[in-house]
């Protein structure tokens, strides 16, 4: 007798409806919106952007710092994987597009992000990308915070 059973389907977390409408929203549209976000205690203030345009940050600047380390050749191909994750699609998505869908929705991507910790001075202050789950999102706020320095 085998007592090999299938192991439980993972239950999905939680995921905030808004958020997932929000996320869809800015990939299809790639026009930015400032927003400022609760998670695990944290606030966390930034401009929400296009999971293409996460990719093309994070490709451009990996490029540029391995530029230095690497060989024309081994440049051009690391390059090359990372074009390859910010290819868009040159159609409006169809219903089996599973990259673009609401219901599919788990990341939000955010630039020019300030971490806010009570009684300290924002971090990063340098522009940066970032990204986060929706599920571990708490709560949200429209608009960026404006810190007075």
């Amino acid at each position: 007798m085998n007592d090999k059973s299938p192991a439980p389907a993972e239950p999905i977390p939680d995921r905030d409806g808004l958020l997932c409408l929000l996320s869809d929203y800015i990939d299809r549209s790639k026009m930015p919106y400032g927003i400022t976000l609760h998670t695990h205690g944290l606030l966390v203030s930034g401009t929400l952007i296009s999971a293409i345009e996460f990719f093309e940050d994070i490709a451009a600047k990996t490029s540029a710092a391995f530029a230095k380390a690497l060989d024309r050749e081994a440049e051009e191909g690391l390059f090359d994987v990372l074009a390859q994750i910010t290819k868009a699609p040159d159609q409006e998505p169809t219903d089996d597009d599973k990259l673009h869908t609401v219901k599919n929705a788990r990341y939000l991507h955010l630039k020019n992000v300030q971490i806010m910790v009570p009684g300290q001075a924002p971090v990063p202050t340098n522009p940066t990308v970032w990204r986060v789950r929706i599920s571990e999102v708490s709560g949200f706020t429209m608009g960026t915070f404006e810190v007075a320095r």
